[in-house]
């Protein structure tokens, strides 16, 4: 399943970056070169060099809601959860402020599209059949969002944050996929966690959490 997302990333940020190219925007096309060797060194299994393109992508495009969270997901894996938090808001705060340019696979195709999130969402339903995990069941969830099917999405989010408490983003695109339902007041419930979760902490909260 890991393989097959990034293939789809990667064939999708091609795309964006031959857009970019065509309209002379330098900074984008830098930062959607970095954005790929970042997602190719994934592929590769190197961490270190992941890290560091991804920086550069948002570094050359601070506004790309995607590349900050691919950027804030790896911080997180590697236990720097302080950063982690502080990109993870601001991919909020980007997609709130309507600045997110939703560079998701086959995004210019919305058919295209659809029938990429009808594959993954019967690759992700295999997977925690098979073998049950929050990243499973996370990717599961926002596959089903995209196809329109709420409730299913709804029920695989929530059984990834009860199999991951501390998955942080996933808490966000729960409370909007609640939101989509209409149930606003649930949807405020998981919204908090999120903010919460990604607050900047006082000092004295801090010395109060040791």
């Amino acid at each position: 399943m890991k393989y097959l997302s990034l293939v789809e990333l990667i064939e999708g940020a091609e795309r964006l970056f031959s857009e970019a190219e065509g309209n002379g925007d330098k900074k984008r096309v830098a930062a959607i070169d970095h954005y790929l060797h970042g997602l190719l060194y994934s592929l590769d299994g190197k961490p270190d060099e992941e890290l560091s393109a991804y920086e550069k992508a948002v570094e050359s495009d601070p506004n790309d809601h995607t590349m900050r969270k691919r950027l804030a997901e790896l911080l997180e894996k590697k236990g720097r959860i302080d950063e982690a938090k502080a990109h993870y808001r601001i991919a909020a705060d980007l997609c709130d402020a309507g600045a997110c340019r939703k560079k998701d696979v086959c995004d210019e195709l919305s058919g295209l599209r659809q029938r990429a999130d009808a594959t993954l969402a019967k690759v992700c339903q295999k997977v925690v059949e098979k073998n049950p995990n929050s990243d499973a069941y996370h990717r599961l969830g926002v596959a089903l969002c995209n196809l329109g099917r709420l409730d299913d999405a709804v029920a695989a989010m929530k059984k990834s944050v009860e199999m991951r408490p501390n998955a942080i983003f996933v808490y966000y695109e729960l409370a909007k996929t609640l939101e989509k339902q209409g149930n606003n007041a649930e949807a405020g419930k998981y919204m908090k966690i999120f903010r919460d979760s990604v607050q900047p902490k006082t000092p004295a909260e801090k010395e109060a959490a040791k």
